[in-house]
């Protein structure tokens, strides 16, 4: 039964990077210099054909005119044999990941095909590029709990270069997400772009398993989150590179007791009793943010790239407010790269570090902490399994794009959280691994599956949420 999809699969390879060797007659044809070479013999006085032998004035050489392009000089040289030994050693490596990739992602394939003809997937992509678009979406969290909602977007009637998008999910057992935001229609566009974002979010089963890189899963609790969120944000961009970011916020978070336990597992209050040991359970986090960030962005197109680098740099800093009386700074940087494979097919290999510090002697609410686990990073975890003042991340992937919108992945994330960037070495590094799927246009990501896998858990996600563009660390989901 395995023989016919590998069969299917070594068909549809093409050979990477390989170009035809044209003939020396092609050559000829397209040397740069063959305007000169066809004036040639008219230059000395003979016949205006190349190939006839009398243009010399004599019968010619048979061994020249046999080969026009070597008669006059020109040569097409073999591909060298290093290149064709890169080639075929790199076909090889890859080759059970790319069959992989080819046989479980058929379906799509096949429906995409159905679908191209009808003309569903151009108008949905004209929708998305003016912003016009209802989409119906369900998320899936990790103990298999569905939510529906939707997705909106309509042009703003007092301004055609803005436009109002929607944002809403309830049901199952997680997120519940109400959104709405009024943003510029290309934000990528060089000059002024702006966004404003009101968000509610509750979140009735989220994870807490304390504070560092080595907690256990014995510790593992949840409890209710309640998140409000106001941010705006204001973008400058001097060139088609380079963008600078200035946003402001201000957010409450609510702690309460988990509202959905099953037999076996704890709220956060039956183990972590002490604000010392988690901070922000008893008294609210709740702060004034800003932030500043400088974005390179050397892609070649924001929504599914395949060649080019991206950057980022930022540093924020939030002040308490309320019952929260911590004041900290938060910064750090993420570098990007898009490597092309030849066709369709591209690795991205990502590199991300962060770091909250305060003066005060009181540690920071452990939700204002950078942590590690869940859709985006180190993706065979549960959400938030790793949390500490500092997190370092690095992610390589291999994507090959199976239709229009569609490019099916595998990838392999590295993380580890501690109180200090300095304190990093390679002791106790986390990993996991996985593949899915990526939905996207040229301009813009629109939602992605994935099925990852590490020591401890099998995580499956259906998300709006792309792994490789950072929201506002206000707004990450």
């Amino acid at each position: 039964m395995l023989l016919l999809p590998l069969l299917l699969a070594t068909a549809w390879l093409p050979a990477w990077g390989q170009e035809p060797v044209p003939s020396s007659d092609q050559a000829f044809r397209t040397h740069p210099d063959d305007a000169n070479a066809q004036e040639a013999p008219a230059a000395h006085g003979g016949a205006s054909s190349p190939e006839d032998p009398a243009a010399h004035g004599g019968a010619g050489n048979l061994a020249d005119t046999a080969d026009p392009g070597g008669a006059r000089g020109y040569e097409v040289a073999s591909p060298r044999a290093g290149e064709q030994s890169a080639r075929v050693i790199r076909q090889i490596v890859l080759f059970p990941a790319r069959a992989t990739i080819h046989v479980a992602t058929l379906p799509v394939s096949v429906l995409t095909g159905w679908m191209s003809p009808a003309g569903l997937i151009d108008r949905a992509a004209r929708g998305f590029r003016n912003d016009k678009y209802l989409i119906p979406v369900a998320f899936v969290d990790p103990d298999l709990g569905v939510n529906a909602g939707f997705r909106a977007g309509h042009l703003n009637p007092l301004h055609r270069g803005s436009c109002v998008t929607y944002r809403a999910a309830w049901g199952g057992t997680k997120d519940y997400v109400f959104a709405v935001t009024l943003r510029s229609r290309k934000p990528y566009k060089l000059g002024w772009s702006y966004r404003l974002t009101g968000k509610c979010e509750i979140i009735p089963d989220r994870n807490y398993f304390g504070i560092g890189n080595l907690t256990t899963r014995d510790h593992w609790t949840h409890y209710t989150q309640e998140r409000y969120l106001l941010l705006a944000k204001l973008g400058w961009a001097p060139t088609r590179w380079m963008r600078w970011d200035f946003a402001m916020s201000t957010h409450r978070n609510q702690i309460s007791r988990a509202a959905y336990l099953e037999e076996g597992q704890n709220s956060i209050e039956d183990i972590w009793h002490s604000e010392s040991i988690a901070p922000g359970l008893w008294l609210d986090p709740q702060n004034y943010w800003g932030e500043t960030a400088l974005t390179l962005d050397w892609r070649n197109c924001p929504g599914r790239p395949t060649s080019g680098l991206w950057g980022e740099a930022f540093f924020g800093w939030a002040k308490g407010t309320g019952d929260d009386s911590i004041d900290y700074a938060r910064y750090g940087g993420e570098v990007q790269g898009y490597i092309p494979l030849g066709g369709q097919r591209v690795f991205v290999l990502r590199l991300s570090g962060e770091e909250a510090r305060t003066a005060y002697a009181d540690p920071i609410k452990f939700t204002e902490l950078p942590s590690l686990g869940g859709r985006s990073t180190l993706r065979g975890y549960l959400e938030d399994r790793f949390m500490d003042n500092a997190a370092i991340l690095a992610t390589a992937e291999y994507r090959y794009r199976i239709a229009p919108f569609a490019e099916a992945c595998l990838f392999a994330d590295f993380g580890k959280v501690m109180f200090r960037l300095l304190d990093f070495d390679f002791d106790d590094v986390h990993r996991s691994w996985g593949g899915g799927l990526r939905f996207a246009t040229s301009e813009r990501f629109l939602f992605r599956t994935q099925v990852a896998g590490s020591d401890e858990d099998i995580v499956c996600w259906v998300t709006l949420e792309s792994a490789f563009d950072r929201e506002d660390r206000r707004n990450r989901r």
